[in-house]
């Protein structure tokens, strides 16, 4: 619902309101007013405000008329009122010229009307919608929990939603087969047949996955219909029996209903669950809802968790060390399609073979967890799941035309950190981009100093880089020399010179001289085990800095 500044205008409370420019423009949403008093307040205007001025502030400067419409514009102000007859006796022509050539609403405002008679009747208006949409509401939820009682199927249920909401609702299993659609009379043309598989490999364009605050996670799929691209916001029914589908346009963040539809896939579940009841549920098509949940960051109990986990079959008992392997930099479709049969094939028969895994497939990545026993340590586990990274990469690299990415985990045995086995792999792959590595494989526990300085504050880490190996980089700048980098070469060839200089392409005499010259500088000694370390954490302190400044 909602005011415009359109039913502003025609308001009876309000009389002589004209609209002098920009007039296709009044259909704006108005959702709140503000008032305009110095040129320094549009920086705070919201969107969808309609701005309210006596016009003093700009009543002599035609460049500062012109200059707040194109700001209020930019701003998304809903319109601009300017009372006459105060400072000013008619609109100034070159505010009324910008806002036509902008698409501003200019409203001329009668001098007998205060600005608070404009605020109280908006506010009045917005708030008693507000109670009506309440209402609303609530006589929804009633409709549908008594279509429930009253027996009347899942097909009136989710078609009373789609009337609900005024777009199409799809309903599927956890098969992505389609159970109901209802589909309202705009969008008559999205189709579908009981039975349809939702979710096909031939009818998906892309998945993506954000979280729209700190309480829930929005997933949104498209998927094509009758050759038109449809883009869904999913719901995962709280038993797992189904997920529900609701139409979006390109561009909506969210429906205004989302609290009330929350409560109604409730409902539509225990319908669900009263239909298929007795009916075994198959979960290994079920995983890629588990990679939805491992990819969620809304807070969820212990119970909660253990009770999704039965439903998947995944044992959070064991200890476990997740590998993701992404896939998003391949473009083509039918390669990557192959290479996740391959991968899938060598997990189960030949790679991990004598080892409990649990594989959750989607689209731009694959996730393995690899259980371990009580009697293998956290150092054991970790190095198991590094040496089937390997035998992955070898499994497929000859496939590969571009940069594989394989991320590891540390080992967890808790049930709270399962998401926490997951985002350990995507923070392995963040630090790689930071110090710009080009090895496809990335263990979490190989980077410990790079995790731990990315959790100490700005200042800190520049104190560990300037307490360390800043004169370096200060050094570099001013003779265009490679010390730094000299340095970060020989702590990866393990202090071996003549390595450190066949990878730079230096002659031996050439690195040691440079190693002479970091020993000047900041009194470097690779045999005092400490200084070596502290040096390491100002390197490590340099590569994060360098991606943040």
């Amino acid at each position: 619902m909602g005011i415009t500044l359109e039913w502003l205008l025609s308001s009876e409370r309000l009389n002589n309101f004209k609209c002098i420019a920009g007039k296709e423009y009044t259909g704006n949403v108005v959702k709140s007013v503000n008032i305009l008093d110095n040129p320094d307040v549009v920086k705070w205007i919201k969107r969808d405000e309609f701005v309210l001025t006596t016009g003093y502030i700009f009543k002599d400067d035609a460049a500062l008329q012109r200059s707040i419409i194109r700001e209020l514009r930019d701003a998304g102000c809903a319109g601009l009122g300017i009372k006459i007859k105060r400072f000013l006796n008619v609109i100034p022509p070159e505010m009324m010229e910008e806002a036509n050539l902008v698409g501003l609403p200019l409203v001329e405002m009668p001098f007998y009307y205060s600005f608070s008679d404009v605020l109280n009747m908006v506010y009045e208006e917005i708030n008693s919608q507000k109670l009506s949409d309440f209402e609303i509401q609530y006589k929804f939820l009633d409709r549908l929990t008594s279509l429930f009682f009253e027996n009347k199927g899942i097909d009136h249920m989710v078609n009373e939603l789609a009337i609900f909401l005024k777009r199409p609702v799809l309903l599927a299993d956890m098969e992505n087969t389609l159970i109901s659609a209802g589909i309202s009379p705009p969008y008559a043309n999205l189709v579908l047949e009981r039975g349809t598989h939702v979710l096909t490999e031939s009818n998906i364009s892309h998945i993506s996955y954000f979280d729209s605050d700190k309480k829930a996670s929005n997933i949104y799929k498209h998927i094509s219909i009758n050759g038109i691209d449809c883009r869904f916001l999913v719901l995962i029914m709280p038993d797992f029996r189904g997920s529900l589908y609701i139409f979006m346009e390109e561009g909506e963040a969210g429906l205004l209903q989302q609290g009330i539809l929350e409560k109604a896939v409730h409902i539509l579940s225990l319908e669900v669950a009263r239909t298929t009841a007795g009916k075994a549920v198959p979960q290994h098509t079920y995983q890629d809802f588990f990679l939805d949940f491992l990819m969620s960051t809304n807070e969820r109990p212990d119970d909660e968790i253990i009770n999704l986990c039965d439903f998947f079959g995944f044992d959070y008992r064991s200890k476990k060390v997740c590998i993701t392997i992404a896939f998003s930099e391949c473009q083509n479709e039918y390669l990557k399609k192959q290479i996740i049969k391959e991968l899938c094939q060598g997990i189960k028969e030949d790679v991990c073979k004598d080892k409990k895994v649990y594989i959750c497939i989607g689209r731009e990545m694959l996730a393995v967890f690899l259980f371990s026993g009580k009697n293998v340590g956290p150092v054991e586990a970790v190095a198991q799941a590094q040496e089937v990274a390997l035998a992955l990469y070898e499994l497929i690299k000859g496939r590969l035309c571009y940069q594989l990415k394989i991320g590891i985990s540390r080992c967890h045995d808790t049930v709270a950190a399962i998401r926490t086995a997951f985002k350990d792999c995507m923070d392995a792959y963040g630090i790689n981009l930071t110090i710009k590595s080009d090895k496809p494989i990335y263990s979490y526990s190989t980077q410990t100093a790079y995790h731990l300085l990315k959790k100490v504050s700005f200042e800190e880490l520049n104190k560990i880089y300037r307490d360390t190996v800043e004169p370096l980089s200060r050094y570099d700048s001013q003779n265009d020399a490679e010390l730094f980098n000299t340095l970060q070469t020989y702590y990866k060839c393990k202090f071996n010179a003549s390595e450190t200089a066949k990878k730079m392409f230096l002659h031996r005499n050439t690195l040691m001289n440079r190693l002479e010259k970091i020993k000047d500088l900041i009194n470097f000694n690779p045999d005092d085990y400490g200084m070596a370390y502290s040096y390491y954490l100002g390197i490590c302190a340099y590569e994060i800095l360098r991606n943040v400044t």
